[in-house]
């Protein structure tokens, strides 16, 4: 048999072999149901929460390559103290919404890699963070999630992306919606509900390389900063800034972050109060009697 013929059967072999495997589904209404199909679920399978309204429910999907959503999106509600923990990497979770839960702690937290998480809905939660991705994980995404209505009880930001002193992060929060995030009547501009905070001030110099892009924030004015950029080499493009107020788009630490193609429509624009080599480009501004840029050059930096 020649060399061409036994690559031509090989390949058949290994073609039959894909082909012949399924994924399976594993329908679950409680935690231990939960965790039951995570320890017989394999790659590629998914678990799929049913529908209703289910309170104090706390779930860690630790398993690796698996879908975990909604049977329908938007169906499945959790609420009380209900949590997610995603420790696992290369998972897929979507469809669920979090609404006028009560805890200490975050919402949803990330730390494993290269996670999707995507059509989530948190709102009115009374939390930490509604959602936090821890640092040394990689490559997360967020999409078409909605963060809406952090009670003005909790003096944190709703989204927070941490950075690393050794790895680079590389997540993306992509057409993602902040709404009504506000501070009660006369509170002052540092309040503490950031819409998204990338790092904190100890990770200055720290490169997280986080993507912002098309998404859209109106009331956001629990603090003046609406994304507090804390970072090194972050880029913020094509967002939609509508009706905060005097709150605006702040790079506060960190260096060589871009912020490119934005509008900021009846509102504060965009303030650099530290670092070094940023880049504003190609923005547009309808901040009426607010400042369109600021540039303060603290010497914090």
């Amino acid at each position: 048999m020649s060399q061409a013929w036994k690559y031509i059967i090989n390949l058949l072999i290994c073609v039959s072999t894909v082909s012949g495997t399924h994924a399976e589904s594993f329908q679950v209404s409680s935690s231990q149901e939960f965790e039951t199909a995570q320890g017989n679920a394999k790659p590629r399978d998914s678990i799929v929460w049913s529908a209703g309204k289910y309170s104090n429910i706390n779930l860690e999907l630790r398993t690796d390559h698996i879908v975990f959503h909604s049977i329908e999106p938007g169906a499945t509600t959790f609420t009380g103290s209900s949590t997610l923990i995603v420790s696992g990497s290369e998972n897929v979770v979507s469809g669920f919404q979090f609404i006028g839960g009560n805890i200490k702690g975050d919402v949803v937290d990330i730390s494993g890699s290269k996670n999707t998480i995507q059509h989530i809905n948190i709102k009115n939660y009374d939390s930490h963070y509604y959602l936090r991705v821890r640092p040394n994980c990689q490559y997360n995404k967020i999409i078409y999630c909605n963060f809406e209505a952090k009670p003005e009880t909790q003096e944190s930001s709703v989204v927070q992306i941490e950075a690393s002193e050794n790895t680079i992060g590389h997540h993306i929060i992509s057409h993602c919606s902040f709404k009504n995030h506000t501070a009660p009547e006369g509170a002052g501009g540092d309040y503490g509900i950031e819409a998204l905070r990338i790092g904190y001030s100890y990770q200055r110099m720290f490169t997280s390389r986080t993507l912002v892009e098309y998404c859209y924030f109106e009331r956001c004015n629990g603090d003046y900063e609406i994304i507090s950029c804390k970072a090194r080499e972050n880029l913020m493009r094509y967002n939609t800034f509508i009706n905060n107020g005097p709150a605006h788009l702040t790079l506060r630490h960190g260096s060589i972050n871009m912020i490119n193609g934005n509008f900021f429509l009846n509102g504060a624009g965009v303030r650099v109060k530290e670092g070094q080599n940023h880049s504003i480009v190609n923005n547009y501004f309808d901040t009426g009697d607010n400042f369109s840029i600021n540039i303060q050059n603290h010497h914090f930096d």
